[in-house]
């Protein structure tokens, strides 16, 4: 009896230790809920200086919506530009894409947070401009950085 006591013990003070370790890289909260979340190590932020990139004109509506409504929330607007290409996007930028992926649905994206950009992609305009939301509510939740995830 008094094992099986101590074997419950351990196993949820590994549970605990694991979670707090993993919590600044948990899922946030924001609406609609994420589908599907992978945290990793570090945190990122945005400020003045970050820059919205996209090739494709057709998302400029999304990359100038989310420059403004940053700008309405924080003081200090985001500047959004067209480039021919964002592959080789500089640091510090977000950049907004058009994908082929069935999956996605019209209004689903994918996001890729790193340390020194962030990437959202969908097949749609209307899913870059849910994406662009996603950020906006994730900086609303903690200005100073958020949680490096997919």
């Amino acid at each position: 009896m008094k094992h099986r006591f101590l074997t419950a013990c351990l196993a949820m003070l590994c549970f605990a230790t694991s979670s707090i370790m993993n919590a600044e890289n948990a899922k946030p909260f924001v609406i609609p809920e994420l589908r599907q979340w992978q945290g990793a190590e570090g945190m990122t932020a945005i400020s003045a200086k970050t820059k919205i990139l996209y090739a494709d004109e057709s998302l400029a509506d999304a990359a100038n919506a989310l420059a403004a409504d940053y700008g309405l929330f924080f003081g200090k607007g985001l500047k959004s530009k067209t480039v021919k290409e964002t592959a080789n996007a500089a640091v510090g930028t977000i950049v907004i894409s058009l994908i082929n992926d069935e999956e996605l649905g019209d209004e689903g994206y994918t996001m890729e947070i790193l340390a020194d950009r962030i990437n959202v992609a969908s097949v749609s305009t209307t899913g870059n401009m849910y994406g662009m939301q996603t950020i906006l509510q994730m900086v609303k939740l903690d200005a100073e950085g958020f949680a490096i995830g997919q």
